[in-house]
């Protein structure tokens, strides 16, 4: 970490900030940059990849359960496994997650080539079936966002190729960990159909020992109920036409027959393209 370039940084957000409506992107940028040269990496540390919708807060219950004592007096998840790039933006302290206790394990919707090839620690990738993130999504994007947002805008928005951000070339990257990170691969259909032989795996990939009293611990504190009676403590603050109650809303799989003929024949063609080939990770 460059001191010079911490100072130069600062210099930077001092000076956007003060002049905040004529350059917002720049001064978000710069907070930014800032952030991540100011974050301490460790080689213990843990991401847990996903893209939107895809399993994401489920897994931060179940890895704040293995590697804890699993207590539920934090006010936010984000408290003790935080999104990066969320507290890069909206002015995160820092300091308080470098002063977080190892293993840390952080939240991440980031493409692969957002890490640098020689990036620490290990990472949790949780693969959903595009059919249903692209249902649970549109529901997320309705109830907090917009009100008017249909499925075919959502669809259009992330599951086609014109998009940067998109569902296939994501997962198709992740897939493929072309700089060899420590990977875990883990199938949202698997969590819920065959949840105790993936905590074992789980548990294996991050060299905890498992006890009776650890099992039933994440099987209770991570199940759908559990969540969803303590979903303060893990959806977004209720703001304009936000919907506090649906961040935790089904976790269903097979959701996907909400999507039109077209949509599910446009979807198996490009999965066909992009992740057919790499489905063995899967297994």
């Amino acid at each position: 970490m460059s001191s010079i370039k911490i100072k130069v940084l600062n210099v930077l957000d001092r000076f956007f900030a003060s002049r905040a409506e004529s350059y917002s992107s720049l001064s978000s940028d710069v907070k930014k940059q800032l952030f991540f040269e100011l974050l301490e990496e460790r080689d213990e540390d843990i991401y847990i990849i996903t893209f939107l919708k895809s399993g994401t807060t489920w897994m931060q219950m179940i890895c704040y359960q293995l590697l804890t004592d699993g207590n539920m007096d934090f006010e936010h998840i984000y408290d003790v496994s935080p999104w990066l790039s969320n507290a890069a933006i909206t002015g995160g302290d820092v300091k308080k997650i470098n002063n977080l206790p190892s293993p840390r394990f952080f939240k991440c919707h980031d493409a692969y080539d957002k890490f640098d090839p020689k990036a620490k620690g290990k990472f949790i990738f949780v693969y959903r079936d595009a059919e249903d993130v692209a249902v649970s999504l549109y529901h997320h994007i309705r109830n907090y966002n917009n009100p008017a947002q249909t499925l075919e805008k959502t669809y259009e928005g992330y599951f086609t190729l014109e998009q940067d951000y998109n569902w296939f070339t994501f997962t198709a990257a992740w897939l493929k960990n072309d700089s060899g990170f420590d990977v875990l691969f883990v199938n949202y259909a698997d969590l819920k159909n065959n949840f105790d032989n993936s905590i074992i795996k789980i548990a294996g990939f991050l060299e905890v020992k498992l006890t009776d009293e650890i099992v039933n611990r994440v099987k209770e504190r991570s199940s759908f109920e559990f969540m969803k009676k303590h979903e303060d403590k893990f959806g977004e603050q209720p703001i304009d036409k936000r919907i506090y109650n649906q961040f935790i809303r089904k976790g269903e799989v097979g959701s996907g027959k909400e999507l039109s003929q077209d949509q599910r024949k446009h979807l198996n063609e490009t999965y066909t393209q992009f992740i057919k080939s790499l489905e063995g990770q899967l297994k």
